[in-house]
């Protein structure tokens, strides 16, 4: 007698009660998909390769920078600045943040910028090796209290402008290829564009090549407006005035005096050149006389000795002191210079 095939299920002469075969068989793809995850389970516990692991120098961009990056250089790399396009963006916009070999080179971005887009910035304070924050020049508030006496309407620059952006390199000594990255803190300004760079004291400034061609020009005694018009034809986006070119000559001469007075200076001077000169000095110290001359003019004074002119009817140096002025003629009436002599005093003994 043959077994029910629907009530007494066979599998090879062994007899399966239905209520086994009542039971849901298991699919065997939930088998193939525990052997999945526990392959990738295994292949995350496993050492990576030594070519996926970034390196620690990678540059990382701030994220207050993702949405502002230079997108001229994939890495953000900012190296050429004299070949940057700085007309980019719109007037008074924040430089785009990139990443920059040294501080020097932000800051000089970061001046460049703000010239081409109204407005200016300086550095408030930085940490060495660590950060630089630039700010507005307008930030600040004014304390005056003298209103303008001829009344005419002008603007203070002082107005608390919040802009400012800062600079940063990474301090972690793992790092061995450091960048300075520049970041935005706040990008608005309170104040409208200014209407052209010679507005803003910091776009004035003189740049180092320009202080060597001052001096010299000032060996050929030039006077400030002469400077200033070479200056401009070495460099149309020079932006210096004559009161610029004055305080830097000021500088230059004040700097070549190395700490001494100009009387002093003018003595180290004789001594280093071929010029006759005497000197008559106090017990202090303080030069009481000096009196100067030129070889050529005590050449001259030998052949042409018939007619000396003396003169101390006036001052000519910031000492208010009389100055002794030897006039000598020549045979064809020309006048030449013979001697100088500073005086503490206009009378017989000096």
């Amino acid at each position: 007698m043959l077994p029910n095939a629907a009530s007494t299920p066979t599998s090879a002469g062994v007899t399966v009660p239905p209520e086994v075969w009542a039971q849901p068989s298991v699919s065997p793809s939930n088998d193939s998909h525990d052997e999945e995850e526990a392959l990738e389970a295994t292949l995350a516990l496993s050492p990576r390769p030594i070519n996926s692991i970034p390196p620690i120098d990678t540059i990382i961009t701030s994220p207050a920078c993702k949405n502002n990056i230079n997108t001229s250089s994939p890495t953000g790399w900012i190296t050429k600045l004299n070949e940057y396009n700085y007309s980019t963006g719109k007037p008074l916009d924040p430089p785009p943040c990139a990443q920059f070999l040294t501080m020097d080179d932000l800051l000089h971005f970061c001046h460049t910028w703000a010239k081409e887009h109204g407005y200016a910035v300086f550095k408030v304070h930085s940490n060495a090796n660590k950060n630089v924050y630039i700010r507005c020049d307008c930030l600040g508030k004014y304390h005056g209290t003298i209103m303008n006496p001829s009344g005419r309407k002008a603007a203070m620059s002082k107005i608390m402008c919040p802009f400012e952006v800062k600079g940063s390199i990474p301090t972690s000594k793992k790092i061995t290829n450091k960048t300075w990255t520049l970041e935005i803190r706040h990008g608005k300004h309170n104040h409208e564009v200014s209407s052209k760079p010679s507005s803003h004291t910091s776009h004035k400034k003189l740049l180092p090549e320009q202080y060597k061609e001052i001096r010299k020009l000032l060996q050929l005694n030039l006077k400030p407006a002469q400077i200033l018009l070479q200056l401009q034809t070495l460099d149309n986006e020079t932006y210096a005035t004559n009161k610029t070119v004055s305080n830097a000559l000021q500088k230059i001469r004040r700097k070549d005096l190395d700490g001494r007075s100009p009387i002093e200076a003018l003595v180290c001077v004789l001594k280093e050149t071929n010029w006759s000169y005497d000197v008559k000095v106090k017990d202090d110290g303080v030069v009481q006389n000096l009196f100067f001359a030129h070889p050529g003019s005590i050449h001259l004074t030998w052949i042409n000795h018939h007619v000396a002119l003396l003169d101390s009817t006036y001052k000519t140096n910031r000492y208010q002191l009389p100055l002794l002025l030897v006039i000598g003629q020549s045979a064809s009436n020309w006048l030449f210079s013979i001697a100088f002599c500073f005086l503490a005093c206009k009378d017989s003994d000096s």
